[in-house]
C-alpha cells in the first residue's frame, strides 16, 4: 500500500521529491489528460496515458486521475482536493469496488459532509 501511496504522492506534487524533479516537466498534465479514442457511455471514466481521468461524470472534482490495477487496486489522486485515495483489495470477478463512490464518500467526510 506505501509503495501505491509513494508513486501517486509522486504524482500528485507534479513529479518532485524532495525538492527534485524526477518526472519530465508536463509528464503529470500528460497522463492525467484524456488521449486517444473514448469510451462513448458520458459516465466511464476516460483514458489518459496510462492512467484513467475522472471527473463530474463519476462524481469527483475535475483534474481527479487514477491508477486502477488489477482486481481491486486502485490510486485515485485528487489534486485540488489535495487528496490521495489508495485502496488495496481483491475483487470477485463478477463484482467490481466503486472507487468512484468510495473517493467521492471519502472526499466527503474529509470536508465534514459525511458520505453520500
Amino acid at each position: 500500500m506505501r509503495d501505491s501511496a509513494r508513486l501517486a504522492l509522486l504524482y500528485a506534487n507534479d513529479g518532485m521529491i524532495d525538492g527534485k524533479q524526477l518526472l519530465p516537466k508536463d509528464w503529470v498534465d500528460y497522463v492525467s489528460g484524456t488521449r486517444g479514442a473514448q469510451p462513448e457511455n458520458p459516465h466511464t471514466s476516460r483514458y489518459g496515458a496510462g492512467f484513467w481521468v475522472l471527473d463530474s461524470r463519476q462524481g469527483l472534482p475535475s483534474g481527479t486521475f487514477a491508477m486502477e490495477g488489477s482486481r481491486g487496486q486502485y490510486a485515485v489522486i485528487v489534486p485540488s482536493a489535495n487528496v490521495i485515495v489508495v485502496r488495496r483489495g481483491f475483487d470477485p470477478l463478477d463484482a467490481r469496488f466503486d472507487i468512484d463512490r468510495f473517493t467521492h464518500d471519502a472526499l466527503g467526510v474529509l470536508k465534514g459532509e459525511g458520505g453520500r
